[in-house]
Parts: structure tokens; C-alpha cells; sequence
């Protein structure tokens, strides 16, 4: 593969997983935003986790594209 081919499937790679990420912090969202408005209980601190993780890893992707 020449580098420039290389260069853009990887940036695809990177595109794909920041999409997923986004998705997977809107659903974490989501159920904090249930959490609270019903009152729920339990351990919602991977909720909280991936809500925070998510941030770090789009600044992080958002450098390196």
C-alpha cells in the first residue's frame, strides 16, 4: 500500500472510532439524564467514566487528524 493510501485508510480508522465513541457517550448521557429524572439507583460510574473518557479521546483525536 503507498503511504498516502495508508495515510487515508488510517484517518478512516480514526474517523470510524471517533463516530463510535460519540455513540457511546450519547447513550451514557442518556441514561444519566434517566438516572436523575427517575430516580434511579445503582452504579452508574462506568456511565460517568465513559462520559468523561469520551471527551479526552475526541480532544485527542482532534490533534492528531
Amino acid at each position: 500500500m503507498i503511504p498516502e493510501k495508508r495515510i487515508c485508510h488510517e484517518r478512516q480508522k480514526q474517523a470510524e472510532i471517533c463516530i463510535d465513541l460519540q455513540q457511546y457517550r450519547t447513550g451514557a448521557e442518556t441514561m444519566l439524564k434517566l438516572k436523575e429524572k427517575f430516580n434511579l439507583r445503582g452504579d452508574f460510574s462506568d456511565m460517568e467514566q465513559i462520559q468523561a473518557e469520551v471527551s479526552i479521546n475526541q480532544l485527542s483525536f482532534a490533534y492528531h487528524v
